[in-house]
């Protein structure tokens, strides 16, 4: 294509290189007002061939203005020359020369009472007062007394400014603003090849009636970005978009209505994306979007469902209003393919497949990733409705003190009754509800309903030593999670002392500035704070010394193999050690057998947890296994 480009501004050049060859001498005479010298007509000639020559060539705006600016002064007097453009998707910049051979580029605004003065005199502006506007200050102290300004015109429109300043008024007679104007002239010829050249070029790689790029873009890009994640070792999207009911909408507001919504469509798209990403409009109804340096499907799914609930907004036209939906198709790079035609087809296969069974939805074309994403997008579309349909609930786990053989506190636990799937492990939901935004939501329900527990048993008598809730990392990152907390126990009436809040070690490592402030405060108030599932993390000992904790509670996967042949029963043993050292106490999570319990109270843990003391129970069934055992020792038997 640039070939074709250079063809076609050759053959408007040559056009121009014929008649001007032909005319010259003629034109200078009448221009100039008298036939020049032979010397200085050949030099003019010389140079009028070499800024044709340059212009065929495609060399640059700003190449052309520097030839053009280092030799006017063998024609025109003047003491500097500059040439300004008004490109109106660029900032309107000034090359100055002077006769010294200086040069710069000052960014000028003119002011609009000045180009409505060049608007009038189309054919030259002399201003003997060059302080009468203000936005020609860059112009003083250059050694000229008055200018000429000679505009340059494409589309009616003012797009470039050729100025000359001269040390006397006297200096511009007929003679040298003819010279001037014929200067300015082939300097509009410039613009005008330049101007062409951009606007070939924004046809062949833009869509024009969205601005978005085009089929032959994106396939280039895609090229360079297929090359870059090989390099990088990173993944691509692909997606390939189809609208649902677009025929409507040119049936009922025509072409005009249709073009108006296809251009909402790529406005939304370009808005929503980020940076690095690509848009563009392959024909029609169509659209492929690139995304860029991908960390796994999870998020090109959540991207993806982003796209089908922007576009089921109403789009407007006029009056009227109009609801469409998208299909979707997704492949991956190098997953599903490597080569740009391939990935794109295979966007395209899992779109058009989709759309006949499922409009309105998305697709990845690899069958088995494809599944798994639509159980985790259904899982997080569930989740979301299990509040408003009363399904999540709490189940209560009691602790025992290993010392005194009492119940030493309780630790809720989560659970979700799906009306499909029956009750859901947290393992399965608590990572999508992290992932979204669902997780405030399930946090403050958590809290919320374990301090009324709290508070219904205190009104019957039922003096619970302590109670464990889990808090999600993503929660304590949020700024109103101590505020929010504190209202609960308030609205509650608990006493902070009997609220254990469980984080993870690694939280505490990575966030040890503000998030530990906010511990200490929460301690200093008698709330206590356990370090859960110890051992499977960062595990730095050396942060115990200063992290703001109470109680280490033991992961269950180290307490599973105390017993067997292994060297984790001597890792359990140096946890408890050091945890002791630290004037910690220790709570081992998971103990179901008589063995396990045995080799914790030798080594002195203080408290346990698992199915050999209690199964999760409900509230009513906590209660009444609190009751039973309120007043006596509990006496532990085999792993149910």
């Amino acid at each position: 294509m640039q070939y074709a480009i250079l063809g076609l501004l050759c053959g408007v050049m040559a056009y121009f290189y014929w008649r001007s060859q032909a005319i010259k001498k003629s034109a200078f005479t009448s221009i100039l007002g008298h036939a020049p010298q032979p010397h200085n007509q050949a030099k003019m000639l010389a140079l009028m061939n070499e800024i044709d020559r340059a212009i065929l060539s495609n060399a640059s705006f700003e190449r052309v203005c520097e030839l053009m600016c280092t030799q006017l002064h063998q024609y025109v007097p003047y003491q500097w020359v500059a040439i300004s453009t008004f490109d109106k998707h660029t900032t309107p910049s000034t090359l100055i020369t002077t006769l010294d051979g200086q040069t710069s580029y000052v960014p000028i605004q003119f002011e609009p009472a000045l180009k409505a003065r060049l608007d009038s005199q189309p054919n030259g502006y002399l201003l003997e007062n060059m302080q009468a506007y203000d936005s020609l200050m860059p112009f003083e102290g250059l050694g000229a007394s008055c200018m000429l300004m000679l505009p340059i015109y494409r589309d009616a429109e003012l797009s470039a400014l050729l100025t000359f300043g001269f040390a006397d008024v006297a200096q511009v007679n007929t003679e040298v603003h003819g010279a001037s104007s014929y200067f300015a002239d082939r300097l509009g010829v410039v613009v005008t090849s330049v101007f062409r050249a951009k606007q070939l070029f924004y046809q062949e790689h833009y869509d024009t009636m969205t601005g978005l790029p085009n089929r032959r873009s994106c396939h280039q890009r895609l090229s360079l970005e297929i090359s870059r994640a090989h390099r990088n070792n990173l993944m691509l999207g692909v997606m390939y978009i189809s609208l649902n009911g677009f025929k409507k909408v040119n049936d009922i507001a025509g072409y005009m209505g249709g073009d108006a919504v296809l251009q909402q469509v790529a406005e939304r798209l370009r808005s929503h994306l980020r940076e690095p990403d690509l848009v563009s409009r392959f024909g029609g109804d169509e659209f492929v979007l690139v995304l860029t340096d991908i960390d796994g499907t999870v998020n090109i799914g959540k991207v993806a469902h982003k796209i089908l609930d922007l576009l089921a907004q109403p789009f407007n036209f006029d009056e009227l209003q109009f609801y469409l939906t998208a299909t979707i198709g997704i492949s991956v790079y190098p997953n599903d393919a490597q080569a740009i035609d391939l990935l794109l087809r295979n966007a395209d296969t899992a779109m058009s497949r989709i759309k006949t069974k499922d409009a309105g939805s998305f697709i990845f074309y690899e069958e088995t990733m494809n599944s798994a994403m639509i159980d985790r997008l259904n899982l997080e579309r569930d989740l979301r409705q299990a509040f408003v349909n009363q399904e999540v609930f709490l189940m209560y786990q009691p602790q025992l003190d290993l010392r005194t053989k009492r119940i030493s506190g309780v630790e809720v636990l989560i659970r979700w009754k799906h009306p499909k799937r029956g009750v859901i492990s947290p393992m399965q939901f608590i990572h999508i509800a992290e992932e979204s935004d669902v997780i405030d939501q399930l946090g403050s329900f958590v809290r919320k309903t374990a301090c009324e527990q709290l508070a219904a048993w205190q009104s019957k008598g039922l003096l619970i030593p302590k109670v464990a809730i889990n808090v999600s990392s993503k929660e304590l990152k949020n700024a109103g999670f101590e505020a929010s907390f504190n209202a609960i126990l308030q609205a509650t009436g608990v006493n902070p002392s009997l609220i254990e809040l469980e984080i993870t070690e690694s939280l505490l490592i990575e966030e040890e500035g503000q998030l530990n402030t906010m511990l200490r405060r929460l301690r200093a108030d008698g709330v206590q704070i356990a370090i859960d599932d110890f051992g499977t993390g960062y595990s730095s000992l050396s942060y115990l010394a200063k992290l703001p904790f109470d109680v280490l509670k033991i992961d269950r996967a180290f307490i599973q193999a105390i017993g067997r042949p292994s060297e984790t029963h001597e890792i359990v043993s140096v946890m408890l050690h050091i945890a002791h050292h630290f004037g910690k106490r220790v709570c081992a999570e998971g103990v179901e057998t008589e063995r396990q319990l045995q080799f914790l109270k030798e080594k002195g843990c203080e408290s346990m947890q698992g199915f050999l003391l209690s199964e999760p129970l409900s509230a009513q069934d906590f209660e009444q296994f609190f009751v039973k055992h309120q007043h006596q020792p509990v006496q532990l038997s085999s792993a149910v």
